[in-house]
């Protein structure tokens, strides 16, 4: 999602549910990059600390955000807010509620981070507002790819003679398994898109030409995930 937008993700860090080890990596990423998303955490429950480790990191006070109370009292019919749903409008202090049209919750953001929730399908449809519509970046990723009939391992000079010739291209290469026609794909990217090409064809050339498949007969997205 974020190639997509020509953005490049630069690390991604599994840690538990621990305050102080939550606290420690988002500072860290906060300083080095512009963008950090956190995934999880996010509950009434007592391993949900996600929010309170943002809020430490960034050196902020927690307090009760009175605009996450009135949207908890709108979802519940009016109702008074619960102890336990009081938690959740507990939020750093000067937090940004981003809100949409098209979505209930808001989505938090405490300067260059954004708290997403951890369930998967929640986390992919948030990210893909924060994309679209709090993030912009007008740099354009152009994509190529060659499709090989040989594995890995009979590329690998060819290949690293080609990112040699061309740093500001990125290579991957992707091997295949149990496919009769497909055994490896290379895919190129740069915000160039004449010197990506000038790289395909580069590394083409350093093929056998009975190697190269010119039109693969399937769609090939599903084996680069």
């Amino acid at each position: 999602q974020m190639r997509k937008q020509g953005l490049d993700l630069r690390r991604v860090a599994v840690v538990a549910d621990t305050l102080d080890d939550i606290v420690k990596e988002v500072g860290e990423q906060s300083r080095q990059f512009d963008v950090v998303v956190t995934s999880g955490g996010v509950g009434p429950t007592h391993d949900d600390v996600t929010i309170r480790a943002v809020a430490s990191a960034l050196g902020r006070e927690m307090e009760r955000n009175e605009k996450m109370v009135r949207m908890i009292e709108d979802a519940s019919g009016g109702k008074p807010i619960t102890e336990d749903q009081a938690k959740m409008a507990m939020l750093p202090e000067g937090v940004r509620l981003r809100t949409l049209p098209e979505t209930k919750w808001p989505i938090l953001q405490a300067e260059n981070v954004f708290v997403l929730p951890g369930v998967p399908a929640f986390f992919s449809s948030k990210l893909d507002l924060i994309l679209a519509n709090f993030i912009n970046n007008d740099r354009q990723i152009f994509t190529r790819q060659i499709v090989l009939t040989v594995p890995e391992e009979k590329i690998v000079s060819s290949l690293n003679q080609a990112v040699s010739k061309f740093p500001s291209v990125s290579f991957g290469s992707y091997p295949v398994i149990d496919d009769p026609e497909f055994k490896t794909i290379v895919t190129l990217e740069g915000d160039d898109e004449d010197l990506v090409e000038q790289a395909r064809e580069d590394l083409a050339k350093r093929m056998k030409p009975e190697t190269i498949v010119r039109r693969p007969s399937k769609d090939l997205s599903n084996m680069l995930k």
